[in-house]
C-alpha cells in the first residue's frame, strides 16, 4: 500500500497527447487549474513502498498520472512517455499493480495494455 501522497505535473507532453483533464491530477492541461495535484494529495497515490525514496515515489506518481491520461497503452508507451529506462518502468509498474492502482487488460503483452483499477476509479470519483 502507499503511504506518501505526491502530486507529480508532467512537464513534457508526449506527440498526440489528447488535452483533457487529468484524472489524477485534476489539470486541464492549460495551466488554469488552481488545484493541480489536489485529487493526488486527497489520496490517488497513498504511498506505493514503504520506505522508497522521495525520488521513487516521484516517479511512481509520474507513470500513474500517464496511465490515467491514456489508459490501454502497453510498456513502450508509457516507456517512451516517461523516459524511464526499461528496468525501471517495470519494476514501477509491478509496484503499482501489487499495490492495486493498475492492471493489466489482455491476452498478450502485444495486445493488452494497462488501466487504472475499479479501485483507484472509486477513489478519484469520490475525491472530485
Amino acid at each position: 500500500m502507499f503511504r506518501a501522497i505526491i502530486p507529480v505535473p508532467l512537464n513534457r507532453k508526449a506527440p498526440g497527447y489528447q488535452d483533457t483533464t487529468d484524472r489524477i491530477t485534476g489539470d486541464t492541461g492549460t495551466g488554469s487549474s488552481a488545484q493541480s495535484g489536489d485529487a493526488v494529495n486527497a489520496g490517488a497515490i497513498e504511498g506505493a513502498t514503504k520506505g522508497a525514496t522521495k525520488g521513487t515515489k516521484t516517479k511512481l506518481a509520474a507513470l500513474l498520472t500517464a496511465i490515467a491520461r491514456q489508459e490501454g497503452q502497453r510498456a513502450p508507451a508509457y516507456k517512451a512517455k516517461t523516459g524511464f529506462l526499461q528496468k525501471s518502468l517495470e519494476r514501477y509498474l509491478s509496484l503499482l499493480r501489487n499495490a492495486g492502482l493498475i492492471e493489466f487488460r489482455g491476452d498478450a503483452a502485444q495486445t493488452g495494455g494497462y488501466y487504472l483499477t475499479e479501485y483507484l476509479n472509486n477513489k478519484l470519483k469520490n475525491e472530485q
